[in-house]
C-alpha cells in the first residue's frame, strides 16, 4: 500500500467514525462497530453474523460499512429501516417514531396525521411528503442507500442532516440522501 492510499483509507476511516459519532450522538462504541466494519470486515462479520444472516451477508461484501452503519443505528433505534411494499402509514408511524424526543413533537405528529394519502404513491413520494411536513419545524428527513429492497430511513435536525449528508458524500456519493 502507498503512503498516499494508506492516507485516503485512514480519511475514509476519520470520516466514518465522524459520521458514526455524528448520527448517533456520540455512541462511541457504535462508532467502533463501525471501524470495525472497515478496519477487518471479516472480524465484524463473524462477531456479528447473526445479525447479518438476514441479510444474507456471510462474507464480506461491497457496502459493508453502510450496512453496519444501519444496522447499529437502527439497534438503538435511531433509525427505522421499512420495507419497500410498506404503504404511507407506516413510514409516517417511523417518522413519528423518530421524532419522539423532539420539543415540539405533538405538533409534528399533527401536521404528519393531517397529510392526505391516496394510496398509490411511490415510496420517495412519500418520504419526500413527510419530509415537507416536518421540515417547518427544523427536521429532514433522510435514507441510507444500501442498494436493497428496504428503505433505512431517519429524521433529525435538519442542519445536522445535512452535515450527514455531506460528510456522507465524501465517504461515498449518493448513499445518504436527504429529502
Amino acid at each position: 500500500m502507498t503512503e498516499s492510499s494508506a492516507k485516503s483509507e485512514g480519511s475514509k476511516a476519520e470520516k466514518l467514525r465522524e459520521l458514526s459519532l455524528l448520527l448517533s450522538n456520540g455512541d462511541k462504541q457504535l462508532a467502533d462497530e463501525v471501524a470495525l466494519s472497515e478496519a477487518d470486515p471479516s472480524r465484524y462479520i463473524e462477531f456479528h453474523s447473526e445479525n447479518l444472516r438476514y441479510r444474507g451477508v456471510t462474507k464480506p461484501v461491497d457496502g459493508l460499512v453502510w450496512i453496519a452503519l444501519v444496522d447499529s443505528l437502527q439497534r438503538r433505534h435511531k433509525l427505522v429501516e421499512i420495507d419497500w411494499k410498506e404503504g404511507p402509514t407506516e413510514f409516517t408511524r417511523a417518522a413519528a417514531r423518530m421524532l419522539g424526543t423532539a420539543p415540539d413533537w405533538k405538533k409534528i405528529v399533527d401536521s404528519l396525521d393531517d397529510l392526505n394519502w391516496f394510496g398509490s404513491e411511490k415510496v420517495p413520494e412519500i418520504i419526500r411528503r413527510i419530509n415537507q411536513a416536518v421540515s417547518g419545524f427544523g427536521h429532514a428527513v433522510f435514507i441510507i442507500d444500501l442498494a436493497s429492497d428496504s428503505y433505512p430511513m431517519s429524521v433529525m435536525r435538519r442542519t445536522v442532516a445535512e452535515k450527514v449528508v455531506k460528510l456522507a458524500a465524501s465517504i461515498e456519493e449518493h448513499r445518504v440522501l436527504l429529502f
